[in-house]
């Protein structure tokens, strides 16, 4: 079979979720589409092996084709463990009655990307610019918009922010003129962002919040869940670990505590939680 048909047929897999025929044992992962799904796959294969090694259990990484369809099967329980955005984790919480399990130790923040031939050097110089970013569910997304409208610039005002599915295509959307700024996570910049030194440059960051979260579906027996804590706090240091954090900056992880939560509820505000 052709590689490329073989790629497509994976990919396929990865999105829709077909990989639920798989035996009772496995656990599934289900993981925040906020990269292409090859890069997903690369950037969490460690994760995975050392998951299965360590609980003895295969591990089955799936995701999904968009931040909605993900959140809706978080919701209605198709992945036993999430990985996952810092506020989508708190609404799998709050709304979801999932179970905390850890978070990165990194902190996410946006990073603003403009040509370096262009003439923006700060963010006041976007007033009349076009912007594009990931999926307006994103905390970067809602993190930017904010930090925006506190120097005045607001959305179908005085700039125009349009989203794309994932960090990359902002990134390339910029770089091909097709806008005049990207927002991009700034660990999606760092690691992804080599082909396009020579064409982007950073001209501002958003403000600090939370790293991913690791969720667990809450019909997860707790003994279970523990298990699982335990292998994320023990996995720094496993061989897999270092390969793992040095490909996505998350800097290990660690227990999630009820101040980082509540950090995250203005994030949650766009989802009507009481449904």
């Amino acid at each position: 079979m052709h590689k490329r048909i073989v790629i497509t047929i994976l990919l396929t897999i990865l999105t829709t979720g077909y990989v639920h025929a798989k035996s009772e044992n496995a656990i599934t992962l289900g993981i925040l589409p906020y990269i292409s799904p090859g890069k997903l796959i690369k950037f969490h294969r460690p994760l995975k092996d050392y998951l299965s090694r360590v609980l003895g259990k295969p591990v089955t990484i799936v995701t999904a084709s968009d931040f909605p369809t993900f959140i809706q099967r978080t919701r209605e329980g198709s992945y036993d463990y999430v990985l996952t955005a810092p506020h989508f984790g708190r609404l799998a919480e709050v709304r979801d009655n999932c179970k905390r399990v850890a978070a990165s130790k990194h902190e996410v923040q946006g990073v603003y990307l403009a040509r370096v031939d262009s003439d923006i050097h700060r963010l006041e110089d976007l007033e009349g610019r076009k912007i594009i970013m990931a999926d307006k569910l994103a905390i970067i997304y809602q993190m930017a918009e904010r930090q925006l409208e506190e120097i005045g610039l607001v959305s179908g005002k005085n700039i125009t922010i349009h989203e794309t599915n994932t960090h990359n295509n902002a990134m390339i959307a910029a770089a091909r003129h097709e806008s005049d700024v990207a927002i991009v996570g700034i660990r999606i910049w760092k690691k992804l962002g080599n082909n396009f030194r020579d064409t982007l440059r950073v001209i501002g960051t958003t403000p600090l919040e939370p790293g991913f979260m690791f969720m667990a579906n809450p019909n997860l027996a707790n003994s279970h869940i523990d298990k699982m804590r335990d292998a994320l706090l023990e996995f720094e240091n496993s061989p897999e670990g270092k390969v793992y954090f040095e490909r996505t900056g998350f800097g290990g992880f660690r227990k999630i505590d009820n101040a980082t939560m509540l950090r995250l509820d203005p994030y949650i505000k766009v989802f009507n939680t009481n449904q």
